[in-house]
């Protein structure tokens, strides 16, 4: 009975400390728990806070990308603005300066008579369909001058002048008897071009001493057509 009793009791001693381990691994085990609980709460807090500022970033790009194409257009409207007015700068420092050129090119005093008109419209031979715009064109006693206007001037623009004034007849017939010169303007000219207007006969005008100067070298004479 004894041996059993002792028995007993080694039992109970060892039921509990199994009890004990147990109960310390349960502890264990809820606390593992809850701080697994608390880094996936935590998690999920960063989660949600990095998707509001991926909505934010979202809201923002969206809000740039609106903004962008908003001063984007701003920005070619501006540029076409400026393209309009320097047009029009050029034409009214030319359209002033072309009798005073006029005489000068041709010898005329300054008290003879001239006056230029700006952006005619003419038809060829009448032909409503066939409208052509030009720049400036000035009469001076027998003289006509037809002046192109250009922002950048290039020699093929004088070419191009050469082949309207070839035909100008058919859009002024009043001029079928005037004798007609023809003169190329801008801000500034390139070497190269005022050398090839000059090699055609064509005054070369740009700003200078006064509102728009000759270009060509002492004496050049222009053509007549």
């Amino acid at each position: 009975m004894k041996t059993r009793v002792e028995n007993l009791e080694i039992s109970m001693q060892d039921l509990k400390e199994i009890v004990a381990r147990t109960s310390l691994q349960v502890e264990r085990t809820s606390a593992e728990m809850a701080e697994f609980k608390e880094e996936n709460r935590l998690f999920r807090e960063e989660m949600r806070e990095f998707k509001d500022e991926m909505k934010d970033f979202k809201d923002e790009m969206r809000q740039f990308r609106d903004d962008s194409r908003r001063e984007n257009r701003e920005f070619n409207r501006r540029l076409g603005d400026i393209a309009n007015k320097y047009g029009r700068l050029i034409e009214d420092l030319v359209a002033p300066s072309i009798c005073r050129v006029m005489q000068r090119a041709l010898g005329f005093k300054e008290e003879t008579v001239c006056f230029a008109n700006e952006r005619i419209k003419r038809a060829y031979r009448g032909d409503v369909r066939r409208l052509k715009e030009f720049d400036v064109v000035a009469e001076c006693g027998d003289y006509v001058m037809m002046n192109e206007t250009k922002s950048n001037l290039r020699a093929e623009d004088v070419s191009n002048l050469i082949a309207t004034i070839a035909i100008a007849r058919d859009y002024f017939p009043e001029y079928r008897d005037r004798k007609i010169i023809g003169s190329v303007a801008s801000v500034s000219l390139d070497e190269s071009v005022v050398n090839f207007a000059t090699s055609k006969g064509v005054l070369a005008l740009a700003v200078g001493d006064e509102l728009m100067d000759i270009q060509n070298p002492a004496g050049f004479v222009p053509s007549v057509w």
